[in-house]
Parts: structure tokens; sequence; C-alpha cells
């Protein structure tokens, strides 16, 4: 059966589903899957996005479903912002020696003790002349063309490159997973 949005159906169109009770099995199926990585939202649009063999069967069945992964949605954020941010360790700054910059080992050779300081190096002047980029030209690179959406649960305004069209973003506020629209 080939269902829309999701990666693991084939391309070329798959095999039909012999009933309504196969589709709403595979619907499930995969909707499991996209909850069990914490896309609610995902899941509850495959029952409603879905248009293949048996929708007018399954319309009933597939809005309950939808509902239920929408509100099960709703219950994992609230529980989210309920627990509040995470905190962050914070270790304290030694004062008197600098921090000392971590070096890669090769992986042949394991790492029995602390690694040994690098010798100091000598500053080589650069061959090439430095040219500053111009304050102008680095903002052009940031302002390409965008996408505007809202996001579903906190309504905040995402912006976002069109490269990422139809792709699975997390909101900057919020941070659901949401679908940006194909432009």
């Amino acid at each position: 059966m080939s269902v829309p949005g999701d990666s693991s159906s084939s391309q070329g169109g798959g095999t039909a589903a012999a009933s309504p009770d196969a589709v709403l099995l595979e619907l499930k199926r995969l909707a499991e899957r996209r909850a069990s990585l914490k896309m609610f939202y995902a899941a509850a649009d495959l029952f409603r996005d879905y248009k293949g063999p048996f929708a007018n069967e399954t319309a009933a069945e597939r809005v309950r479903l939808a509902d239920d992964y929408d509100q099960r949605g709703r219950a994992a954020e609230k529980q989210r912002l309920e627990r509040g941010p995470i905190p962050l360790p914070v270790k304290p700054v030694s004062q008197t020696a600098p921090p000392t910059p971590a070096r890669e080992l090769p992986a042949d050779r394991p790492l029995t003790s602390a690694p040994r300081p690098a010798p100091p190096r000598a500053a080589v002047p650069s061959t090439a002349p430095q040219k500053p980029v111009p304050a102008g030209a680095q903002k052009a690179l940031d302002d390409g063309p965008k996408l505007t959406m809202i996001c579903r649960w906190c309504k905040e305004k995402v912006s976002l490159e069109v490269a990422r069209a139809g792709k699975l973003v997390p909101c900057p506020k919020c941070g659901v997973l949401i679908r940006a629209p194909k432009s």
C-alpha cells in the first residue's frame, strides 16, 4: 500500500490493500512509528491526508484516530512545558589556568592517561592577503528566499529557507517538530 508522505512506501505504487481493515492496520503501524519519535502531529496528518483505496470506507475511523493522535501530541506538549527547561550543568571556571584546547588522538592509539599538551607553535604569517567581508554581503547571504509559517502549538511565526520546504523542522520557540510547507 502506498501512503502519501511516508518514505518507506515505494514510488511505483505499492500493493493494493485487500480491505478497509488492512488499510487502517497499515496506517496505524505507520502512525505508531511516527508517534514513537514524538511526531504526534505527523501521525495525525497521516490519517487526515490519506487518499488511497477505501478512503471513503475508512473516513470516520481515520478522523477518530487523527483526533486521538492530536490529543496525544497536546498531552505530550503540556507535559514537556510543565517540566520546564532542562538545566545545563555549570562547571566553575578556574581563574588560575587558561583552558587547553582538546586535540584528537589517532584511532589506533588508546587513551590511557590524560593527553599531553601540544607544544607551542610559532605563528606562521599567511601569504594570501586577507579581504574583509563586507557587512552587506554577509547579510545578503542570510536574507535568501524564505518560507513563513505558523507553529501549530505555540502560534510562533517561523521563517525557513526554501531548501527546507516539505521537511520536518523544530519550532525555535517550543521545539515541536512541524512540517514546512512545500513552496
